[in-house]
């Protein structure tokens, strides 16, 4: 709809509060209630001077008529300024405490849609989310001494939630025999962990072994050095260089690495099912 405006004075009347400091920070006010800094100066200058005509408004407030023209109708749909549909066309501010008042109603019934609509949206979202776990920075830490070693890969088997391999020599096995390794294997396995057992193949004599080693479910295999790696799948893994043959379960010169790291865990746990399926089972038959 357009408006045909004509005024019978076309001199700038004095502004008065128009342009002060109380001005401004109406405008500021009004932001809150939606309106942006052209609507507010519409709505200040409709009540000071009273009814307007576009072009007056134009005038006034130094703006283009286009403009002008799009914020009224702004304004009209919020329900703040009537327009009159005389010859002249006119527009008025309602009073602030009705204009407001509409404005404030409006908003209410927005919110209450909202509520309405959280409980619906929320689920909505919530079966579409995936739960992320927060990166975590990965730890390393160094473990001396080969009791001290075997106490820790006891209590990674003991509480692992995942798969573990357990790769090593057999001289580094038979010494974990003697050590509370064997119980917590056992106690893994009946929390339905699987936990898998590599051998070098190298100076494995099954003849000489015990029949024992049957429960274990332990393959042999050429692995690439006499070190060790006991890893449990996504969670963590240990690592160490070439075992020394030393009986003795005191031995202070050894040491592992232990860590947590993601990439390094993943990365040895695929080196280790390789490793696996390359292997043979180590099978002990009574004499």
């Amino acid at each position: 709809m357009d408006y045909l405006f004509t005024t019978s004075a076309h001199t700038i009347i004095p502004m008065g509060a128009f342009g002060s400091t109380e001005y401004n920070e109406l405008v500021s006010s009004l932001s809150f209630f939606g309106l942006e800094k052209l609507d507010s100066s519409i709505y200040l200058a409709l009540l000071e001077f009273g009814p307007c005509t576009m072009s007056e408004l134009a005038t006034k407030l130094d703006v283009d008529r286009g403009r002008i023209y799009r914020a009224i109708e702004k304004l009209d749909r919020l329900g703040i300024v009537n327009i009159s549909n005389t010859k002249v066309t006119r527009c008025e501010a309602l009073s602030p405490e009705k204009a407001f008042q509409k404005l404030l109603d409006e908003k209410q019934r927005h919110v209450i849609k909202l509520r309405n609509l959280l409980g619906k949206v929320t689920n909505d979202l919530e079966v579409i989310s995936r739960p992320q776990e927060s990166p975590k920075t990965p730890n390393f830490s160094i473990i001396e001494g080969r009791s001290n070693i075997y106490s820790r890969i006891g209590k990674l088997i003991h509480e692992a939630k995942n798969d573990v391999y357990i790769v090593t020599t057999i001289d580094d096995f038979l010494r974990m025999l003697q050590t509370a390794i064997p119980e917590k294997i056992k106690i893994a396995r009946n929390n339905n962990i699987t936990i898998k057992i590599l051998l070098d193949s190298e100076n494995i004599d099954s003849r000489k072994l015990p029949t024992s080693f049957n429960t274990y479910h332990i393959h042999v295999g050429n692995l690439p050095s006499k070190s060790r790696i006991i890893i449990e799948k996504e969670k963590q893994v240990m690592m160490s260089g070439v075992i020394k043959n030393t009986p003795i379960l005191d031995e202070d010169s050894e040491s592992i690495l232990h860590s947590n790291s993601y990439e390094m865990t993943s990365n040895m746990f695929s080196l280790c099912e390789q490793m696996w399926k390359q292997s043979t089972l180590l099978a002990i038959t009574k004499k």
